[in-house]
């Protein structure tokens, strides 16, 4: 059996996976997510988390895949 890399276990998330996964949580543990309106500060707090980790995941992609 072969180990895997580290640029192997590492992959890209999009903004909009990190979101939909949060979105899934929130969902999970009851939070009306339907009735959220642009600016509400959970999803606002959501939108930046998934911003700022995707960039995490393309800068750490990028450091591995070379």
């Amino acid at each position: 059996m072969t180990t895997p890399s580290i640029a192997t276990l590492i992959f890209e998330e999009t903004k909009a996976a990190i979101f939909d996964f949060a979105i899934g949580i929130a969902t999970a543990i009851g939070l009306p997510v339907t009735s959220w309106q642009t600016g509400d500060p959970t999803r606002s707090t959501f939108l930046v988390l998934a911003e700022k980790l995707a960039a995490q995941f393309e800068r750490i992609n990028e450091n591995w895949t070379d």
